[in-house]
């Protein structure tokens, strides 16, 4: 379990790095670095992820489904960028495997881009706000186009909100004696990242008529 949460911290983090889900940018604002004593935190939104396909056709329709992130942490979640992960587990992904529509909250569906690929594709999925005990539901649509590979495949839906210095009014450092901060820095130098993630393993097959291989990964949540 740990392994998974870190991945999806990873991917979140890695969201993060790439831009993805940014809206402006400005080379002139510096952003504040509390951080010099590491992404120590990341406490989980309770994550959904129900009606994604076992299987996708090559060429044939695109099948909805639901992702949800509830803001189950007690704070308010900042900036939450997610991202669609798509990875083929048996080689190149080449460009326009797929073809990707997004609907967000009060939104109308619109194409998003898989990108490039190569072993795996990173989607923008866009950034929202969760304030204390409030919900986020992405619809998804997808469908294996004529150039994705037949095999074995794994999707993530994940999410990673902007990074929160850590207080003793707010968290813990998860090593107090470790994570002290120098003598010019204020604050622990600690800092939280609310993540939120959901797994589905999926094959793509020729036609309709082929068996879905066994042992087909089920929805992952990351509890």
């Amino acid at each position: 379990m740990r392994s998974i949460r870190l991945l999806a911290a990873t991917a979140a983090l890695a969201t993060t790095a790439l831009g993805l889900g940014s809206t402006t940018a400005s080379a002139t604002v510096t952003p504040k670095m509390p951080c010099f004593g590491g992404v120590q935190n990341h406490p989980e939104l309770a994550t959904t992820w129900p009606g994604f396909p076992t299987e996708l056709v090559k060429g044939g329709p695109a099948v909805e489904s639901t992702v949800t992130f509830q803001n189950s942490v007690d704070h308010e979640v900042k900036d939450f960028q997610t991202s669609l992960y798509v990875a083929y587990l048996s080689g190149a992904l080449p460009a326009g495997s797929f073809a990707v529509e997004l609907k967000a909250p009060g939104g109308e569906w619109t194409k998003v881009d898989f990108g490039t690929g190569d072993f795996s594709s990173i989607i923008n999925s866009g950034t929202y706000q969760l304030p204390k005990d409030a919900s986020l539901t992405l619809a998804l649509r997808i469908a294996a186009t004529a150039t994705a590979p037949a095999g074995t495949y794994q999707a993530m839906e994940s999410g990673g909100s902007a990074l929160l210095e850590d207080d003793s009014d707010t968290f813990v450092p998860l090593d107090p004696a470790e994570q002290k901060p120098a003598s010019n820095q204020n604050g622990t130098g600690v800092c939280t990242q609310f993540v939120g993630y959901a797994f589905h393993g999926f094959a793509v097959v020729d036609s309709a008529t082929t068996a879905t291989p066994p042992a087909m990964q089920a929805a992952r949540t990351g509890r």
